[in-house]
């Protein structure tokens, strides 16, 4: 997803959103610039090929467990780095709030009271909580964790290679990592699948399922539709009171970008709240 026809197909999508979804504009000018950056840093990863044993393999038949752990992710450092400085710079020339927050991590780095490789270790968990930081928790871990994303990605495509040959996972958590859904999806023939809100993998489930719960009973699992939008839906299940928003692909010709879906969402992330209903997982835009 890091060739040229992926960036154009992001340029006219981010288009088509600030035009027809005004109120996001402004938060696209950086977000949009920032998705772009990481699809060209996507192309130029260098990892270490992933290993993973027969037995953990063969055990995940039975005890369903991902194939990896996030903090078994590797990273490229320098491909990292150089998107770390990149987003930083993007954000200097973003919102006011944006700015505090680049400023501040730039400081941090720039005088050695915090490392890029600090950085990293905490989107990936590496860092235990009596370990001390400096730096605020939520700052480094979305700077952190879109500095390293395009690695996270390349890791998943290798790790997709070890599961080619088994049954669908159909569970509420991701194959890969066993990141919870921050996304679900409606291709074109009607089937069904999540968006990993780690490591963007997407896998099959069934139509009628609760990521959080595991229900499958029709009755109490409900969906609300967006008159204006309809794309869009919020699935719900009565039984654990969780949402998850869904694109329905067959009602919209765009271009589908999972991480633009979760920012332009954030209004139905608004009203699944006024409807006092639990997220999933957090949306990492809201």
């Amino acid at each position: 997803m890091n060739d040229p026809e992926s960036i154009d197909a992001l340029h006219r999508t981010i288009r088509w959103f600030q035009e027809y979804r005004p109120i996001y504009r402004e938060m696209l000018d950086f977000f949009g610039a920032m998705f772009e950056a990481q699809l060209r840093a996507l192309g130029k990863i260098s990892l270490q090929q992933l290993s993973v044993a027969d037995d953990v393999i063969r055990s995940r038949k039975t005890t369903k467990f991902p194939l990896i752990g996030v903090s078994e992710f590797s990273v490229d450092a320098r491909n990292a780095k150089e998107l770390t400085d990149e987003i930083i710079g993007l954000a200097m020339r973003s919102t006011a709030k944006l700015q505090e927050g680049a400023e501040s991590l730039a400081g941090l780095l720039g005088s050695g009271r915090l490392s890029y490789e600090t950085l990293f270790d905490t989107a990936l968990k590496r860092v235990d909580d009596e370990t001390p930081v400096e730096g605020d928790a939520n700052l480094l871990l979305f700077f952190g964790y879109h500095s390293v994303l395009p690695s996270i990605m390349a890791n998943r495509e290798i790790a997709l290679g070890y599961l080619q040959q088994e049954e669908p996972w159909r569970t509420g958590y991701c194959p890969v990592c066993g990141g919870m859904p921050a996304l679900s999806l409606l291709d074109k023939n009607g089937e069904r699948s999540f968006v990993c809100s780690f490591c963007r993998n997407r896998w099959v489930v069934p139509r009628l399922f609760c990521a959080y719960c595991s229900n499958t009973e029709g009755e109490d699992l409900e969906y609300i539709l967006s008159e204006e939008e309809p794309e869009y839906r919020i699935d719900t299940c009565l039984k654990c009171h969780r949402y998850v928003k869904t694109v329905d692909t067959r009602k919209t010709d765009r271009w589908i970008y999972p991480d633009l879906e979760m920012l332009t969402t954030i209004h139905l992330d608004m009203k699944a709240v006024e409807l006092q209903l639990q997220p999933v997982v957090n949306n990492p835009y809201f």
